[in-house]
């Protein structure tokens, strides 16, 4: 194990949380531990941090000087989530909807699908 950081330097720890659960102090502990932390404090201070996303997988920034913790959390996860969710609705309607009326469209017509594949 190394030496703990200076003084006043910033350490930054990123990881994934869900919204408004302690995370486990066992999961914690590896990444807060060198650093002087308390892993039960820090899962509690992020779950304060999380409330409005209970639930939901957030992606937490840990910005860590003397030993004291702040937390700012990213919304990659939930972009991605919604990203996905369009892109599935978007590839369902060139599947079953566009691609019926326009029978020189790429995608696959499955009402022309007949039988089973081998």
């Amino acid at each position: 194990m190394g030496p703990p950081p200076a003084a006043g330097e910033e350490k930054i720890v990123i990881m994934k949380a869900v919204g408004g659960e302690i995370g486990s102090a066992s999961a914690l502990a590896p990444k807060l531990g060198p650093l002087g932390l308390s892993p039960k404090k820090v899962g509690e201070d992020i779950q304060k941090a999380t409330l409005d996303w209970k639930g939901i997988k957030v992606v937490v920034r840990l910005s860590v000087i003397n030993r004291v913790v702040s937390i700012f959390f990213v919304e990659i996860e939930l972009i991605n989530e919604l990203l996905t969710h369009i892109i599935i609705s978007l590839v369902l309607h060139n599947l079953l909807g566009h691609s019926y009326h326009h029978p020189n469209c790429f995608c696959f017509n499955l009402k022309g699908i007949k039988g089973t594949t081998t």
